[in-house]
């Protein structure tokens, strides 16, 4: 087995993210769920990157909203992660790309996951208030925030990984935005960040620019 860094997972949950890693590697010609050029490092550039987030932090309970999931990164990663180490944990995956979507539903069906996948734009989807928010590779974080203050609390904690441009994307939603904010570093990454906010708020008088 190739190993998940800081995480004790089963057997079991490995072999079902390498049959994820088999999906996303038969589907790919047909959809592009991930780049070409990453299609050979797909283990360490996708799955690692996404399962990052559980090791750094494991909820035990409440609803996770991953949006923009894409071909499954990151929260099919952890909706696989988490039928074995946060089994209360509730997943809503969001993704406007219909094919995309039905990639989703057959991973879901093939590996008995219990999901729910919404073929929806981020802003406009029918989401209770969410506990948790993920991201990967979707927008902007002054962008991003805009689309998701409608299911997000001060008490919700968000969770998006980014690249190297990090600290000029946490300036820019400052300017319109109040937040708490943690950064760890990538494991995946050298220039990457996990970012770990909450107390997200729209600064009283600012609109989106």
């Amino acid at each position: 087995m190739i190993g998940l860094p800081l995480l004790n997972v089963s057997r079991e949950t490995e072999e079902a993210l390498l049959d994820f890693k088999n999906l996303v590697i038969e589907w790919n010609p047909t959809i592009n769920l991930v780049s070409k050029s990453s299609i050979s490092d797909l283990w360490d550039r996708h799955i690692v990157d996404s399962a990052q987030i559980f090791m750094t932090f494991l909820p035990k309970d409440g609803l996770w909203v991953d949006f923009g999931t894409g071909g499954g990164f990151p929260g099919l990663v952890l909706a696989i992660l988490g039928r074995q180490l946060c089994p209360e944990l509730r997943f809503s995956l969001v993704e406007s790309d219909r094919r995309k979507c039905s990639f989703l539903k057959k991973v879901s069906r093939d590996l008995a996951l219990t999901v729910d996948i919404k073929n929806s734009r981020v802003e406009s989807v029918d989401l209770k208030k969410a506990d948790y928010v993920s991201a990967r590779a979707v927008c902007q974080l002054n962008d991003l925030f805009f689309l998701i203050e409608n299911i997000v609390s001060r008490e919700t904690k968000c969770f998006f990984l980014k690249g190297g441009t990090y600290k000029k994307e946490v300036a820019n939603a400052q300017k319109n935005w109040d937040f708490n904010l943690s950064m760890v570093n990538s494991v995946t990454s050298e220039d990457g960040r996990l970012l770990i906010l909450s107390g997200l708020e729209r600064v009283v008088g600012k609109r989106n620019c």
